[in-house]
């Protein structure tokens, strides 16, 4: 037996008794694939605004991932506001939607699902794989195109930590190509932690960190770690006057470590972040994410 529940629709929509029909056909379907005659899923909407439904069929990929398949790289390159600033994309991984090939699921959706299924060390390390081929091709086309990598701090830990360290040893001639970025969080404070970043520099690996705090009331503490690249979201820029910002950042960049804002969807204001110290900018609005690395930023 296989039973597919829905939730009803969340809002007051013309088409909300076609949705729900629909949206019990998709959970009976997944149940079916399950084999039946199991209880693996619940409805909840624990996860908005994600609906319901799209987190049963997020959980089958990431368990897709978790195995060693179903994980794919795209690539979105940063803008430079520095003169003479090498090329920089951030690597997404995504979790292959069949139905839209040319869709998929990306981290901000999959990320909390994953992490409570155990499955982030292998997408990470499938992320990696596809990372350090991309270089390859890079490397043969004479590019020195780098590539900034979210990864958890669970990859730098225990037997992940040491495939990783053992690959980089592996693959020197790519290493000075690759930053590997981390999520502030409280493993920051973890003098081991703080140490395997210190020996990612020493591989050559340059180190990133993403703050998604609105402020920078933290950058005292990033300026004491080992960190190389720091992604900070547009509203913490917005969060000070001007000259303020210029002057709690000035620190950093004299150290000759890298800025980037994150999250700036007004092309029209490019001009002002080359005045505050910034290196790199990303958003939708500047570049979208895509499956190549030929982006043309003329």
């Amino acid at each position: 037996v296989s039973v597919g529940l829905a939730l009803p629709p969340s809002g007051n929509a013309d088409d909300g008794a076609d949705h729900w029909f629909a949206s019990a056909h998709a959970a009976q379907a997944i149940a079916h694939r399950h084999g039946g005659n199991r209880s693996v899923g619940l409805l909840t909407r624990e996860y908005d605004p994600i609906p319901a439904e799209r987190v049963l069929i997020i959980r089958e990929w990431v368990q897709e991932a978790k195995s060693g398949s179903n994980v794919m790289l795209d690539f979105q390159p940063l803008l430079p506001v520095v003169m003479g600033a090498e090329a920089l994309y951030s690597v997404h991984a995504k979790l292959r939607d069949f139905r839209a090939p040319l869709g998929g699921v990306y981290r901000h959706e999959f990320l909390r699902i994953a992490r409570e299924a155990g499955a982030m060390v292998m997408i990470d390390r499938l992320s990696l794989f596809g990372v350090f081929d991309a270089l390859e091709q890079e490397a043969a086309r004479k590019r020195s195109t780098r590539l900034l990598v979210p990864v958890e701090a669970e990859t730098l830990n225990g037997k992940p930590w040491r495939w990783l360290e053992a690959e980089l040893r592996r693959r020197q001639h790519l290493v000075g190509r690759l930053i590997l970025e981390v999520e502030a969080g409280g493993q920051q404070e973890d003098p081991e932690f703080a140490q395997r970043l210190g020996k990612l520099r020493e591989l050559g690996v340059r180190v990133g960190l993403s703050d998604p705090s609105e402020g920078l009331e933290n950058l005292a503490t990033w300026s004491r770690m080992p960190i190389d690249v720091l992604r900070i979201q547009v509203s913490a820029v917005d969060s000070i006057p001007p000259g303020a910002f210029r002057e709690q950042v000035a620190p950093w960049r004299a150290q000759g470590r890298h800025l980037v804002v994150d999250s700036v969807e007004d092309a029209g204001t490019v001009a002002r972040f080359a005045e505050l110290g910034v290196d790199y900018l990303r958003g939708h609005a500047l570049a979208a994410i895509g499956p190549r690395l030929d982006f043309n930023l003329s």
